[in-house]
């Protein structure tokens, strides 16, 4: 149920406790397999952290790799190296991660064909305010990474919380881009889920904010992020969308807790965390639509020249 403008907040738990997930199928290529429903007993903590590894590769190279045969087929080039030159190239001249230019790449339609220009006539509007971001003195011009770490830290301020993540929803995944208080094993499994495998994707999904008290036994996480949360001394949660109006979430921000929650977070805490939430999804909504189709623009105009 929702209330003052605030989207639902969501409880969930088991039933009874489940074991958390040991036997690991292998990760796939193409369709990654990413969450593992059908495990069994017995798994190693060092064939836990080898799996995650595998899983972590395939899913960071797998849509750089579209981007690179995209690149090759659209602009002729001479081979997979030349069309990484070109996102690694983009991504360094407007300060993104190579894997969000090559996100833009596979995620935005082509250009005309023949067309010097990808975006012809594309208005440059001024980044909105971060006015929820005011005590954390983050300019309207400061690169995403610092909004991003602004948000986590606000959000954490509100959720009285002194761990948690940043996840920026990408083509058909949701990827760890910011992060604190986490232990090592717990980020290696954050760096990449999809589908609904956790709380933060079914708010990203579902653009609402998601509380859930006892994470291990939630049925909002699969049997591995209920593992992942347990081994992390994450025992509670609490998933904020960053999401500009009706588009769906951008981003997703989410604070632990190393106790279960014994009472629901407050109405005035969710309306805090809300009106932060379409703020800065705004401002990721401009970042995406300015600085990464610029990084776009760049990129074509450079492949021309190759």
């Amino acid at each position: 149920m929702g209330h003052c403008g605030v989207r639902t907040t969501l409880f969930s738990c088991r039933s009874r406790r489940e074991r958390p997930p040991t036997r690991l199928p292998e990760p796939q290529g193409g369709t990654l397999a990413m969450s593992m429903r059908d495990e069994v007993d017995d798994v190693t903590e060092q064939e836990w952290r080898a799996w995650l590894a595998r899983r972590n590769r395939r899913a960071a190279r797998g849509v750089v790799r579209r981007a690179e045969a995209v690149l090759v087929e659209r602009y002729g080039l001479e081979d997979l190296l030349a069309a990484f030159s070109l996102l690694k190239d983009a991504s360094q001249q407007f300060n993104l991660k190579l894997h969000t230019v090559a996100d833009a790449v596979v995620r935005v339609s082509a250009p005309e064909a023949d067309s010097r220009d990808w975006f012809p006539g594309r208005d440059h509007p001024l980044p909105p305010p971060l006015e929820t971001l005011a005590s954390r003195q983050v300019r309207r011009s400061a690169p995403l990474s610092e909004v991003l770490g602004a948000a986590l830290g606000r959000t954490l301020q509100v959720a009285r919380a002194d761990r948690g993540h940043v996840h920026v929803v990408e083509t058909g995944m949701r990827r760890l881009a910011r992060s604190t208080g986490l232990d090592e094993p717990f980020a290696e499994y954050a760096a990449f889920t999809r589908g609904e495998e956790t709380a933060w994707d079914r708010a990203a999904n579902e653009a609402r904010q998601i509380t859930v008290p006892a994470a291990p036994d939630s049925d909002l996480f699969t049997r591995a992020a209920s593992r992942a949360m347990w081994d992390g001394g994450c025992l509670a949660c609490h998933c904020l969308p960053l999401t500009p109006g009706r588009d769906g979430a951008l981003a997703v921000v989410t604070a632990h807790y190393r106790r279960p929650l014994g009472a629901p977070l407050s109405w005035s805490r969710l309306a805090t965390m809300d009106e932060l939430g379409s703020e800065v999804g705004a401002w990721l909504s401009w970042h995406r639509n300015t600085i990464v189709l610029d990084a776009l623009e760049y990129l074509h105009h450079r492949a021309y020249d190759v």
